[in-house]
């Protein structure tokens, strides 16, 4: 692994300690198809959502007090709210393990007793229910010789 790797390995596991830091444990939510195909996982964060994918790392982050107040105006407002004429702030960026085994074989572990249920939109064949909730999830082989394994701790 060059200098560079070792830089954006090391600064992504600083951000996921100071943005996992509200208290608990994150979730891991795999993907059976309520999402789009690229995404393996997802993890809610505070203020935000890290998608796991093959070899990239997205995290997006948003306003949070702009979405509650639009999600609080849509709700005063019914059927005369319109989200076109809203704007909420958000950010991403993409982490990516150059050279990394598109084919890295992913675990879950430490299933939850909690699951998600997803019944957006008009899609049925998005709906999914009953989704299990993980501890941690391991990319074995990342790196020849590397496991990455994600987890949290409070």
């Amino acid at each position: 692994m060059t200098k560079v790797h070792h830089g954006l390995f090391l600064f992504y596991l600083l951000l996921i300690q100071v943005i996992s830091l509200n208290g608990k444990d994150l979730d891991y939510i795999k993907n059976l198809g309520q999402w789009d195909a690229k995404i393996n996982y997802k993890v809610n964060l505070q203020g935000g959502t890290l998608f796991l994918e093959d070899k990239t790392f997205t995290y997006l982050f948003y306003d949070t007090k702009a979405l509650h107040d639009l999600h609080e105006l849509e709700h005063d407002q019914g059927e005369n709210f319109n989200s076109i004429d809203h704007i909420v702030e958000a950010y991403s960026f993409k982490v990516e393990f150059i050279d990394a085994n598109l084919f890295a074989l992913k675990n879950e572990n430490n299933i939850k007793t909690e699951y998600n249920n997803y019944f957006i939109g008009n899609d049925r064949s998005k709906w999914k229910g009953n989704l299990p909730l993980f501890e941690d999830v391991s990319y074995n082989s990342i790196y020849e010789g590397i496991d990455l394994n994600l987890y949290s701790e409070e």
